[in-house]
């Protein structure tokens, strides 16, 4: 028999995640704009070296570099080697409406505890209108979003080499999905590191301005700015990545939608 009195609010958090997959499993197909185009792009990448669909070759250059709004449709190349066309796009699809929530609870638990209730809000946006756009890049980049600054809350005062490694990996992933959020997530963290430190300095100078001079002030202050010195030397690939990527032209994985959507989403 089942007792209340042991449930907790994982057991509620897993029953809407299960609930919020119920819609993508019951209905054949899911009705957004790009995501039939998004489908046909990975399997035309999944088929681009087969020996019989040469002509493709022939027409479209596959570009293999790395840039954003290209984490989609890998991903549902890759799950096309295993599953149905539709399968593949179903799982991929429970990925990003499950992202959603879980990445804005673990936002909330390291940045803001106390509103923790909050976190329930994240699966009134699980179905949001870009997910029904076909938007599936930016939607992926919004639960990475979360996990790259949470990540980065939680390590910023003692930053490691295993962190950095984790947190650029967080970072790859983010820009793979899309740019707007790569640039809006360089540019939270980097605000919240210039309040945090330049902060906690001056809080520091004006708890010793009775029993200090001008001089061991200033030198406080300035020592208080290490760590934002630290932090804006182990940001500098990704601002160069970010600076190189606006001032570069626009990539995608291959050229056939150029007439038709322009930029991937």
């Amino acid at each position: 028999m089942l007792n209340w009195k042991n449930l907790t609010w994982m057991h509620l958090f897993i029953l809407l995640l299960i609930l919020h997959l119920a819609p993508l499993w019951i209905f054949t197909y899911f009705p957004s704009q790009d995501g039939p185009s998004h489908l046909y792009n990975a399997l035309m990448l999944k088929e681009y070296h087969q020996h019989q669909n040469y002509k493709i070759r022939d027409v479209w250059e596959l570009n293999i570099t790395i840039f954003p709004n290209w984490l989609s449709h890998i991903t549902l190349a890759l799950l096309l080697c295993v599953f149905p066309a539709i399968l593949s796009e179903k799982i991929l699809l429970s990925l990003l409406v499950e992202l959603v929530p879980i990445s804005f609870f673990y936002f909330l638990h390291a940045v803001y505890k106390r509103g923790f209730l909050f976190g329930w809000l994240a699966f009134l946006f699980s179905y949001n209108y870009l997910l029904f756009m076909g938007f599936y890049n930016f939607t992926l980049s919004i639960s990475f979003f979360f996990f790259s600054f949470c990540f980065w809350w939680k390590h910023r005062q003692d930053i490691q080499v295993n962190h950095l490694i984790v947190l650029y990996l967080l970072l790859l992933l983010t820009y793979l999905s899309h740019i707007a959020s790569y640039g809006l997530l360089l540019l939270a963290i980097s605000v919240t590191a210039l309040c945090l430190w330049i902060s906690e300095s001056i809080h520091q100078v004006w708890l010793d301005r009775k029993t200090s001079g001008v001089t061991h002030m200033l030198s406080r202050f300035l020592l208080g700015l290490k760590p934002l010195v630290q932090f804006a030397l182990y940001m500098l690939p990704a601002y160069f990545v970010f600076d190189g990527l606006l001032s570069a032209e626009p990539e995608r994985p291959l050229n056939w939608e150029s007439s038709r959507h322009g930029v991937d989403r």
